[in-house]
């Protein structure tokens, strides 16, 4: 109130005041990114579908009903060995089918385990998906091998051991031939990499939703193999095949901060998020920038110390 006398608002005046910083403190809370604790996360429910960041919160709500309400092909890339994702799918949606794809061995017998209540519903296919059939090396964690990927250095191997399998690889173009309502990808920065053996898949039938990792440190390795896949790898250039494949995104609030980073922060950042992506034809993100607002989101996150990113 003496603030108040000092400018000799009066009692209109104050509530005036009093108003607009309300308005202020609502305008920062829901629009300046969260301080999110290392290795925090959270998720909608059983489903782990993501929760979007308050002002994109009611077009992943749209997102999430079109899915509710429809019933379609699941593919779950990087199913693991409990098939978590899957399972918890089509248990809450009897009309859905599912197909999951796990690379490595001892996983992919364990998914196929997991998934066999749902009979003709639901298989798990033991490939790595990747931009060209073949082999490759896949690296497991030795004492955890759900932790995996196609990617070299990519993945945390908290205890410093790692094994190397050669698996067979596959691409969904190769593998899928008919819509898909939800494509999710889990794969340590290989996104680029399965989306460009997508691009048949994506041109011939209707993906309508695809939810993946967006992670720098991951996307940053795998840029590594650039000389040898041809593929450059960096948050850029995700968002840049989302744009060009007639997909809009928005940036989650599942923030994955990991505090074993931070001597690479320089390179490539410790945190990152998960993207839900929505075919154009079945719905649009409303800003024209939604690419330069999940980039600034992402850098925002990694202000500390700055997270370098290139312009494509």
């Amino acid at each position: 109130m003496r603030l108040v006398q000092k400018l000799k608002l009066g009692k209109p005046g104050f509530w005036c005041l009093f108003v607009a910083t309300a308005a202020v403190i609502v305008f920062l809370n829901f629009n300046l990114p969260r301080h999110v604790a290392p290795g925090s996360s959270r998720y909608i429910g059983r489903h782990q579908l993501p929760i979007l960041m308050p002002r994109e919160a009611h077009e992943g709500s749209d997102m999430v009903r079109h899915l509710e309400q429809n019933t379609g092909l699941i593919v779950d890339v990087g199913t693991s060995h409990n098939a978590f994702d899957l399972v918890t799918l089509l248990k809450d949606h009897p009309k859905w089918t599912g197909l999951g794809f796990e690379a490595v061995p001892s996983n992919c017998d364990s998914a196929q385990i997991a998934v066999q209540q749902f009979g003709d519903r639901s298989k798990v296919i033991c490939k790595a998906m990747s931009n060209e059939k073949g082999v490759a090396q896949v690296h497991v964690g030795a004492n955890d091998p759900g932790t995996s990927s196609l990617n070299k250095d990519s993945t945390d191997f908290t205890d410093g051991t790692e094994q190397t399998i050669e698996v067979p690889t596959s691409t969904l173009s190769d593998e899928i031939h008919e819509d898909v309502l939800l494509l999710k990808i889990d794969a340590q920065g290989w996104e680029q990499h399965i989306l460009h053996g997508a691009e048949r898949l994506v041109s011939q039938h209707l993906v309508s939703y695809i939810f993946c990792e967006f992670d720098p440190f991951y996307l940053g390795h795998a840029n590594a193999e650039a000389p040898r896949t041809g593929i450059n790898s960096s948050p850029e250039t995700l968002l840049k095949w989302f744009r060009d494949h007639d997909f809009s995104c928005v940036s989650s609030q599942t923030v994955h901060c990991y505090s074993s980073r931070v001597q690479a922060t320089t390179a490539f950042g410790y945190c990152a998020l998960d993207l839900a992506c929505a075919h154009t034809k079945v719905a649009r993100v409303s800003s024209i920038t939604w690419e330069q607002d999940i980039l600034a989101l992402l850098m925002a996150l990694n202000r500390q110390p700055p997270y370098v990113m290139t312009v494509v």
